[in-house]
Order: C-alpha cells, then sequence, then structure tokens
C-alpha cells in the first residue's frame, strides 16, 4: 500500500506513523515498576507485618490484663488469706500436741504433711513459722501479702521493710531489691527478678508419684493429682543470712521410726480416732 501524500515503497510508512505513542511508553513503564514492586514474602513486608500484628496482640493483651486484673487481686487475697488460717491451724495443732506430752517427733511438719496430703513438709514448716513470726502483727501492715511476711521472715529489720512496701506499695520482687541495695549491693547476691515468691505456693497441681523415686509406668495416668501446695515453685532456699527454712527434714534424727509416723497419720486421717 502506497500512502497517498508520501512517495516510497509500497510497504513504507509515512514518519507520523512510525512515531512511538506515548500512552504505550507509560503503559511498559508502569509494569516495569510493577515487575519490581515489593512481593508478599519481601523482607521488608514481613518485617512491617508482624511489627503491625505484635502491636495488635500487645493492645489485645492488655485489655484482657485490665478485664482480669480485679479477679486475679481477689484470687490472691484468698490464697493470702488461706495461707494465714493454715499456719494458724498447724501452729494450734503443734501447741496442743506439745501440751499433751507428744513426742517431739509426733507434731514435726513431715507427720502433718503425712497427716493432711497434698501439701510438702517444706511448705507445712513455711506456713508455721510465718505465722508464729507475724501473726500478732501482719494486720498492721494492709496491703500487704502473705509472701511479703515470706521474704522478709528471715530479716533483723523485717518490720522496717514491711512497712516501706505497705508505704510505697512495693511488690514481693521491689522489696526484696530495695532491701538488697541498702543492705548488700553485692551483684553476686542480687534479687533474680523472677525470683520474686509470688503467690500462688499452693495452688498448683503435681503429680504424687512424681515426688517419689518410682514413677508410674509409661502409657499409664497417676492414680490420683493433689495439691502441691508449694511444690511447684523452683525457688530453692540454701543456708545463710536470707534463707528460709522449711522445718524438720525427713533424714534428720528426731523423726523417730516409722511406725510412730505412720500410727500418727493413721489416725489423723481417720478423723482424729
Amino acid at each position: 500500500m502506497v500512502h497517498e501524500n508520501f512517495p516510497g515503497r509500497p510497504d513504507e510508512l509515512p514518519p507520523s506513523d512510525l512515531a512511538i505513542d506515548p500512552t504505550a511508553d507509560r503503559t511498559a513503564a508502569s509494569a516495569d515498576e510493577l515487575g519490581h514492586s515489593p512481593l508478599p514474602d519481601d523482607d521488608d513486608w514481613q518485617a512491617a507485618k508482624a511489627a503491625w500484628e505484635s502491636a495488635d496482640l500487645v493492645a489485645e493483651e492488655a485489655q484482657i490484663d485490665a478485664v482480669s486484673a480485679p479477679y486475679v487481686g481477689r484470687w490472691n487475697g484468698l490464697v493470702s488469706f488461706t495461707n494465714w488460717e493454715k499456719g494458724r491451724i498447724i501452729s494450734q495443732w503443734r501447741r496442743a500436741m506439745i501440751e499433751s506430752g507428744a513426742a517431739v517427733t509426733e507434731y514435726s511438719d513431715e507427720t502433718w504433711a503425712r497427716s493432711v496430703g497434698g501439701v510438702t513438709a517444706s511448705h507445712v514448716g513455711r506456713l508455721r513459722r510465718v505465722h508464729d513470726a507475724f501473726a500478732e502483727t501482719h494486720e498492721s501492715y494492709p496491703g500487704l501479702s502473705w509472701t511479703h511476711f515470706l521474704a522478709a521472715l528471715d530479716w533483723d529489720d523485717a518490720p522496717m521493710w514491711l512497712e516501706g512496701a505497705m508505704q510505697s506499695r512495693w511488690s514481693v520482687s521491689g522489696m526484696r531489691r530495695q532491701r538488697w541495695q541498702v543492705v548488700d549491693g553485692d551483684e553476686a547476691n542480687r534479687p533474680a527478678s523472677t525470683d520474686d515468691l509470688s503467690p500462688p505456693w499452693d495452688e498448683d497441681f503435681v503429680d504424687p508419684n512424681s515426688l517419689s523415686p518410682s514413677a508410674p509406668a509409661a502409657g499409664t495416668m497417676p492414680a490420683t493429682t493433689q495439691p502441691a501446695q508449694g511444690g511447684g515453685s523452683s525457688r530453692k532456699y540454701e543456708e545463710g543470712p536470707e534463707a528460709i527454712g522449711s522445718g524438720p527434714r525427713a533424714e534428720a534424727p528426731d523423726f523417730g521410726d516409722e511406725e510412730s509416723l505412720h500410727r500418727i497419720g493413721t489416725e489423723f486421717s481417720g478423723g482424729g480416732k
């Protein structure tokens, strides 16, 4: 075909027909840009997505915590109250046994633990000692939990720090940290931030078989599951000025023979017959 206004070969087009369409350039450029745009699996995009989701999760958890806080506080208050009551019962039992002329082996922490079940002798000792040390004064420190008194049990200056915790609303870990800064300051003795003795000491559950050398056979379930009452904490108490004793130990000589312990345990489990 020969253009009527352009002489030349039949297959040639005039220069105006050979011009590149600007729209085509823009379309091609856009396609090229799209080919290099960030994809969902790019590192930057994934990082931004993770940050967004993390912020949403934090906000959601904060909302849940705000709703749960009063109920958690009531629960911990109940744990604190029952710990004082348990300590009072243990202390009264020991006093009655002493007045009856019973041998020391018959009112040990281990004997009580065996009598009532579901509590370790170590926790019986903690309950008893905290009650005996602070039964007459703990109500002078409103707002403090039983665990504050457990932490201060072996402090010579306990009243001062309990007063400080009450006035400044220190947590248990905060109280221990404040005292460490004033009394000690040695980094080797700094209280661990996760080691705050926080409750519950007696509200978790463990398999009783895990407390004995013989574990249940593979594929079998334990016969019972009992409240540990202090057995679930990883806190270890050592000897020293900051130690918190746990009462008589099973290997100590004052426990006597097993027959005597078994008799006492049977009497209490049978309702005091």
